[in-house]
């Protein structure tokens, strides 16, 4: 006796998105991921205290006080200096080349998604000089970001919390007025990933490794926003 048939289910279809939202490191912008990277970057040599974990978390939490703006670059230079024996200068020039470049096509994938009509924002974890740097008002090399085809801009430091905090998602969606679900969000971190599918954001992984600008076109254009 043949089974009777069972439909396949259909694909699941997210709503259409009330606003588009970038992360901007591991994104739109190549970034050092991490002190080893930094170091490595800039012909350092990462010093041993970084290799015991007690000492790097230490240096994350100055990080974190960075970047959601308790205190400023002159502290953040003093306290890593003293943390780690680099001198305030080598933390200044790794500071400062802590972002790479925009990725190729970044800009151009900024202003495409503009064009599509949809508000656009990005939501970074940042501090004051990196903000600067990738909004036009200090050096960011090889190209600049047209961010301000952007209609929101959201950093941590401004905001007075980091990704994965809910209240920066919270802060995000207050300032919008616009239910979470609504919100599609391109993110490389996966704690941030996580975080922003607790608040219930729409959220597409891009792996910061590949082609950070043709991977959001791919999303975008799999559920049917074609740019």
């Amino acid at each position: 006796m043949p089974l009777p048939h069972t439909p396949h289910p259909k694909p699941h279809n997210p709503p259409h998105p009330s606003i588009i939202i970038f992360d901007l490191g591991g994104v739109l912008v190549r970034i050092c991921h991490g002190w080893a990277k930094a170091c490595e970057y800039n012909g350092f040599e990462l010093p041993a205290v970084l290799r015991d974990p007690a000492a790097a978390a230490k240096l994350d939490d100055i990080g974190i006080r960075f970047e959601t703006g308790i205190t400023d670059e002159a502290t953040y230079l003093r306290e890593a200096a003293d943390l780690t024996g680099f001198t305030r200068e080598q933390i200044q020039t790794a500071l400062h080349h802590w972002i790479i470049s925009p990725y190729p096509g970044a800009a151009q994938l900024v202003q495409e998604v503009a064009d599509l009509g949809l508000p656009t924002a990005c939501l970074s974890n940042t501090n004051a000089t990196h903000w600067a740097m990738m909004n036009g008002q200090a050096d960011l090399r090889h190209a600049a970001l047209p961010l301000h085809l952007l209609t929101h801009r959201f950093a941590s430091h401004l905001i007075g919390a980091m990704k994965p905090n809910p209240r920066i998602f919270e802060h995000v969606e207050t300032a919008l007025n616009l239910p979470p679900e609504s919100i599609l969000f391109f993110e490389d971190h996966p704690p941030n990933i996580a975080g922003a599918k607790a608040r219930g954001w729409q959220v597409e992984p891009i792996d910061p490794t590949g082609d950070s600008p043709g991977q959001v076109r791919q999303h975008l254009r799999l559920r049917g926003l074609a740019i």
